[in-house]
């Protein structure tokens, strides 16, 4: 087996320290706030495309233009990311938000490089002249992944993360919400982590399913906390490699 380690991450909420689908609304034009669509309509597309687009006919928006609206993003896993890329782990995003946002705030911070396209795995999006952001589903009409885990239909984390395995000696998924990242919870195995937010759904689930599955569970509460749990595995991987 490859002595390497795999950390995959979620985006928005565990990353970052915000909704990156919320957040850009906050910054450009609060009037139009997502959460009640998405609250009733949970299994389906966020209405990006519908309120991206309304926000372009109020008010032509450019890409420098969404640059600054992530610019202040609440961002404290930075230093995590460039220690893990130090000690030669793989970073991976899987995330329901869109590549678009998420290689804009990257390059904002300035880790863009940490992530080369291939290594961001969500929802693809494009800046479209006279309508505004057109963002895509991951999972597609034809691209269906049928999970049992009753997945979002835009997308199953764990189908993307069924990729890797066998690839690593560990796997750390840090998340936070279901029903998302309970899938990849899942598909790991005994050498693999589970980092779940504290008092968030993921946390709760995994809580309440305690003994049900295979991985490690680690919670965390601050960056700070996220930043400990996880240099203690990659520490523990390496003491085992040798």
């Amino acid at each position: 087996m490859v002595q390497k380690t795999l950390v995959a991450w979620d985006f928005d909420l565990s990353m970052i320290d915000v909704n990156s689908d919320e957040y850009v609304f906050q910054m450009m034009a609060k009037h139009l706030n997502p959460v009640p669509f998405q609250r009733a309509n949970p299994h389906m597309t966020w209405p990006q495309n519908t309120l991206m687009a309304k926000m372009y006919e109020e008010k032509p928006y450019t890409r420098e233009e969404l640059v600054e609206a992530f610019r202040h993003t609440p961002f404290e896993s930075i230093d995590l990311l460039k220690w893990l890329n130090q000690q030669g782990c793989d970073l991976i995003i899987i995330s329901n938000a869109n590549v678009y946002f998420i290689q804009i705030i990257l390059e904002v911070y300035g880790i863009l490089d940490l992530f080369p396209e291939e290594k961001i795995i969500s929802h693809p999006a494009s800046l479209i002249e006279g309508k505004g952001l057109k963002i895509d589903d991951y999972h597609n009409l034809e691209n269906l992944h049928n999970c049992v885990v009753q997945c979002p239909q835009y997308m199953c984390k764990g189908l993307v993360l069924k990729r890797y395995l066998g690839q690593y000696q560990t796997i750390i998924y840090v998340g936070d919400s279901i029903p998302g990242d309970w899938c990849p919870c899942t598909v790991l195995s005994e050498s693999d982590y589970v980092l779940a937010r504290k008092e968030h759904s993921l946390h709760k689930k995994l809580d309440k399913m305690n003994g049900t599955f295979k991985c490690s569970v680690l919670t965390w509460e601050s960056y700070q906390e996220l930043s400990s749990n996880i240099r203690n595995v990659i520490q523990k991987t390496l003491h085992a490699a040798q």
